[in-house]
């Protein structure tokens, strides 16, 4: 067996247990690093450099069981690794709340902006309530963009199954889905209001926006482990 394909093998199984593809890398640079090392030892002894780079390799072990010692290894240097159950299970709802104070803030802030702007701008009611609704949906999708990356950087911190990326990434997304700020918008003083909830903005829009923030969770998930799902679908030779 050559070192290529042995590298080859490793790199495989470390992307089907779900270890980033940087660490991926640097373990194989460190591996074909460590390997050439102790093929010059042995031909330094006046082992043959053929044999000298199989003996390397049979004391490399089996690539299944060294992918499978290192992603551990790996998991346990966190304290996230050590507790995927409560990292990744607790975290989105946690993200899911902060994207919904960070809605509403930056709501306040916007009505605040606009009623400064609208005194010596007079706007029509219709146009004051389009301008707050989609600023307010882009406040909320820019939200989930950060909420979703951050929750990606903590699995990736994890090291851990490929599984318990995809289980948090889906788990925010539902969150998403179900859960809104929403603001409902009336030309009578006092009569705007704000909500948390399943509920609907009153135009076809919302369906379609509410999809979009669920499916971004799970597409930066598939391009930001699109190594690790290529190699785990990719069939066992």
């Amino acid at each position: 067996m050559s070192m290529p394909t042995t590298m080859e093998s490793l790199s495989e199984e470390l992307y089907r247990r779900g270890v980033p593809a940087p660490q991926v890398r640097r373990i194989i640079g460190e591996l074909n690093d460590h390997l050439a090392d102790s093929r010059a030892d042995l031909e330094a002894q006046g082992i043959a450099p053929e044999s000298a780079r199989a003996l390397a390799l049979e004391r490399l072990g089996d690539a299944a069981t060294l992918a499978d010692s290192m992603s551990t290894e790996l998991a346990q240097r966190t304290w996230t690794g050590r507790h995927p159950k409560i990292a990744l299970l607790l975290v989105p709802l946690a993200v899911e709340i902060g994207l919904i104070l960070f809605a509403a803030l930056a709501c306040t802030a916007l009505v605040k902006g606009l009623l400064a702007w609208n005194l010596g701008h007079p706007m029509p009611f219709s146009q004051r309530e389009i301008v707050l609704q989609v600023g307010l949906r882009l406040c909320y999708l820019a939200a989930t963009f950060l909420g979703a990356g951050f929750l990606l950087w903590l699995s990736k911190k994890c090291n851990c199954a490929l599984l318990w990326a995809v289980g948090s990434s889906v788990l925010l997304s539902v969150l998403c889905l179900i859960m809104k700020f929403h603001l409902i918008i009336s030309p009578a003083p006092g009569q705007s209001t704000v909500g948390l909830g399943p509920g609907y903005y009153g135009d076809p829009l919302p369906r379609l926006y509410d999809w979009v923030r669920f499916a971004v969770p799970l597409v930066l998930l598939l391009l930001s482990y699109r190594e690790n799902f290529k190699r785990a679908l990719k069939p066992r030779t």
